[in-house]
């Protein structure tokens, strides 16, 4: 009977390998984690979404942006401060719309089904190393003027809004009785920018409340 493999002999196994051997296993399995948890793009642990949102929405971002296509999964990703990079190594800026509007309350219903209990807790928890959730602006004008502004930004806006100087992504996944929502095209307007006030402690709302002033 051959003997049974403990955590010794594999240890041993391993240390046969050559150094050179060892050390690009251990690099690939760096470049792996990077892939999987710092950009997020490939595939993680099981996650789930809500209903999507019943009203017209598109997903915008940097005009500069290259590419044309997104995953619901991959926008709640950006939006729990996942993703934190594109795949070209752009920065990742995720705008959220005002905290009382339909959309904004539709868009977190689909993307964080866990409910506000669970967004307090993740947002505590990262509070903590540094990360805080994504900035809230005062209306959608706003969200397309600095999602126009900031290189790597990506927001979500009502359908029909205006939005001059950005490119619009299809969110993929999403089949409804019409075929896979789309995000349309609109005219052109903007306004102002609304600023964000950073928590002066843990964040207990997972929507910061943004500063008119």
């Amino acid at each position: 009977m051959r003997p049974a493999r403990t955590a010794d002999t594999a240890t041993a196994a391993g240390a046969d390998l050559p150094a050179a051997l060892r050390q690009g296993l251990a690099w690939l399995a760096v470049c792996a984690s990077l892939a999987a948890h710092t950009w997020g793009w490939a595939a993680g642990p099981a996650e789930f979404l809500g209903d999507p949102p019943q009203i017209g929405f598109q997903v915008v971002v940097h005009g500069d942006h290259a590419g044309d296509e997104i995953t619901p999964l991959q926008l709640r990703r950006i939006f729990l401060r996942q993703i934190t990079r594109w795949p070209d190594g752009r920065g990742v800026v995720p705008i959220n719309g005002p905290p009382d509007s339909e959309l904004r309350q539709a868009i977190t219903g689909w993307l964080f089904p866990e409910g506000r209990a669970g967004l307090v807790y993740h947002w505590n928890k990262l509070y903590y190393q540094g990360v805080l959730p994504p900035r809230a602006l005062a209306s959608y004008s706003a969200v397309a003027l600095m999602v126009a502004r900031v290189p790597g930004a990506v927001g979500y806006l009502p359908a029909g809004q205006p939005h001059p100087n950005l490119r619009v992504l299809q969110v993929t996944g999403m089949p409804t009785s019409d075929g896979p929502r789309t995000s349309p095209g609109a005219p052109q307007g903007l306004g102002d920018v609304g600023e964000v006030t950073p928590p002066g402690g843990p964040p207990t709302d997972p929507a910061p409340t943004p500063d008119p002033s």
